[in-house]
């Protein structure tokens, strides 16, 4: 197969559902393995053509739980082996729960919130995608601002009056420190950044 075709397979699969339903599987295969040691116990009381018959149903429910075993080996190669392929199914799943982190901040402490963004930022870098992609910027959990501490970029604040400011919304300033500077005209961020963060 070729490698295209084996990467869409991966993931255009449901790859979730995949994993249950092998669990599952793997359910039913042990109460089946738990089947065939009481009938095996029984065999002990059996002789002649009944002891032959026994066997031959023993041996066929051992073939197929064989191969029942041997799908889910075959779910696991192809959908596992490749160690990169499971670091990009892991690493989107923790880009999926720190967007929720985020989104679900409680507005305490924009430190807390930093910290998550720091965190999704480096998530996306060994994902080799932008944050951007991800999620709206625009869209985080805040203390209403004013429109003006918003256009200097500010893009969440606590309950403290602390904000998320800047392009890379890797700095913290105080909502006065943002009022005056935008007062004063000396806005570090000249460059309004909402056009290309709205992704």
């Amino acid at each position: 197969m070729a490698e295209y075709e084996v990467m869409a397979a991966f993931f255009l699969s449901e790859l979730h559902q995949k994993y249950e339903e092998n669990v599952t599987e793997l359910g039913h295969i042990r109460e089946i393995v738990e089947g065939i040691r009481e009938d095996a116990s029984k065999l002990k009381g059996l002789s002649g053509d009944s002891l032959s018959e026994a066997a031959d149903g023993l041996e066929a429910t051992a073939e197929s739980v064989a191969l029942r075993i041997k799908d889910v080996e075959d779910f696991l190669q192809f959908y596992l082996k490749d160690k990169n392929s499971v670091g990009v199914v892991l690493l989107e799943r923790d880009a999926y729960m720190k967007i929720n982190q985020i989104l679900r901040w409680n507005k305490a402490d924009v430190r807390e919130l930093k910290r998550w963004i720091n965190d999704l930022k480096e998530i996306c870098v060994k994902l080799n995608r932008n944050p951007h992609d991800l999620m709206s910027f625009r869209r985080l959990p805040t203390i209403e601002m004013p429109e003006v501490a918003i256009k200097y970029p500010a893009w969440a604040m606590d309950k403290n009056g602390y904000c998320i400011v800047g392009p890379e919304y890797d700095e913290i300033m105080h909502i006065d420190e943002v009022m005056d500077a935008m007062e004063e005209g000396t806005n570090p961020f000249p460059v309004h950044p909402v056009s290309t963060h709205l992704a």
